[in-house]
């Protein structure tokens, strides 16, 4: 195969020419970036500033903050906040054919054109202030002088955009509270706590607010480290060519922490370790994540109660030194097990604040009953789902009520030990007994389990 670094623009069209383009790369490296920053230590803002423009121009594959994914997208978003239009006209020196004379003649402005042209020159203006070590420019194409400006009012924008979103429930606050512990110290800190609480959407409000400072990794629940090492560079921006070995990876992201002073914040963290009955290996994540925390690397842990079965499994069984891990973590945040009735009408509304008093607090008696977040999200989405149908953004009392009733119930049946029983379908259990006859138990005394007989 020919290379394609010196394909012509006159030779044949090649699909590997195109996709090996710089086009297809749209987001500023993590690495060149950290050593952008490097140079900057006398103007930490300028720096912060660099690594929104950084972050921002990152694909968003853990769905943090809708990112824009390239650097002319942020470039556009600029421009909308300043307000920018083209010239209706502008004056152009055309040749008169029969005198040769040069006059000045007025002509219109394709507006479409303008905007682009100006979109591609402050993309490439923006680039240039990320990457290359040179001073500052005064200036920047669209923007002006104030460009610093309008920077950081972008960024606080976008900022007070995700605070709104999110309810500030007690899990929220606690959550908040202990990431800004281990932002400020560099110090890490493990969250636990039992799942639909909203440990996941407190922590990518966080690191979303933070301007790509604190970058969120969703733990991937393979044990091998390959998938957990491209789960981070993901985050970072950093080693987007799957043809890189784990190896290679894994050098690209000590490098860029390590010189960087960003901040990870790991959901999943119970992935850290293997979830299998028998294990055979240290966790090799743990080890390597020890590695970033003696680097003065800030790490937070957010995980489910698992977390620490598991811990305790390794030492089991490895006879593993639990405290090169537990030793380390300064802070620990266990959660509540559910939220109250106080969080669960924040969250209505936050959410859904056109919603009538009536709908608000059939939802709010409806969640009462429930253990965390998620349910207010499902039902609201069941009945927006309801709305759209009639083109309505808002949904009825009724459409409501109906979702509140639609969402399917599981009664939880505990099974004796060294069995398992699933859920049975919610269309054939009417009370607990049918739960147990339909998975091959009856009810003994006491409310007991036994094998039920046979015809």
């Amino acid at each position: 195969m020919s290379s394609t670094r010196h394909a012509t623009d006159s030779g044949p069209i090649r699909q590997e020419r195109y996709a090996s383009n710089d086009a297809y790369r749209t987001g500023l490296g993590g690495l060149l970036v950290a050593k952008r920053c490097g140079m900057l230590s006398a103007d930490p803002e300028l720096t912060e500033l660099i690594w929104f423009i950084q972050w921002r121009s990152l694909t968003d594959h853990f769905l943090v903050g809708g990112n824009t994914g390239s650097v002319e997208s942020l470039a556009d978003a600029l421009l909308t906040d300043m307000h920018w239009q083209p010239p209706v006209a502008e004056s152009v020196w055309v040749e008169d054919q029969e005198t040769g004379k040069m006059d000045l003649v007025e002509q219109r402005v394709d507006h479409q054109s303008a905007r682009s042209t100006m979109v591609a020159e402050l993309a490439a203006g923006l680039r240039t202030l990320a990457l290359n070590p040179v001073a500052p420019p005064e200036s920047l194409p669209g923007l002006g002088s104030q460009w610093r400006s309008v920077l950081k009012a972008c960024r606080s924008h976008f900022r007070s955009e995700i605070q709104r979103g999110l309810a500030p429930t007690i899990v929220a606050k606690r959550i908040a509270e202990s990431l800004r512990f281990a932002r400020e110290t560099h110090k890490p800190v493990l969250i636990t706590g039992r799942s639909r609480l909203g440990k996941s959407a407190a922590a990518k409000a966080f690191c979303a607010a933070s301007g790509g400072m604190a970058r969120y990794v969703l733990t991937p629940e393979d044990s091998d480290m390959d998938s957990f090492y491209r789960a981070v560079a993901k985050s970072l921006g950093v080693a987007d060519s799957h043809s890189r070995k784990a190896s290679e990876v894994r050098d690209l992201i000590e490098r860029m922490l390590m010189s960087s002073g960003l901040m990870l914040v790991l959901d999943e963290a119970h992935n850290l370790f293997s979830g299998l009955r028998r294990i055979a290996r240290l966790p090799q994540r743990v080890l390597w994540l020890r590695r970033l925390i003696d680097a003065n690397v800030p790490v937070a842990l957010l995980a489910l109660p698992e977390f620490e079965a598991r811990v305790k499994r390794y030492i089991e069984q490895l006879d593993w030194d639990a405290a090169q891990i537990t030793d380390l973590i300064c802070r620990r945040e266990e959660l509540p097990e559910a939220l109250d009735g106080s969080d669960f009408e924040l969250l209505i509304e936050r959410l859904a604040p056109a919603l009538t008093s009536k709908a608000k607090s059939m939802l709010a008696g409806a969640a009462a009953g429930q253990r965390g977040a998620q349910y207010i999200v499902d039902t609201l989405a069941v009945a927006g789902h309801a709305a759209g149908k009639f083109g309505r953004t808002v949904a009825t009392d009724e459409e409501i009520a109906e979702a509140i009733g639609e969402r399917p119930q599981f009664f939880r049946v505990k099974a004796p030990r060294g069995s398992r029983i699933d859920p049975a379908p919610i269309a054939q259990v009417k009370t607990p007994a049918d739960a147990v006859r339909l998975r091959g138990y009856r009810m003994g005394p006491a409310n007991s389990l036994q094998p039920a007989i046979a015809g």
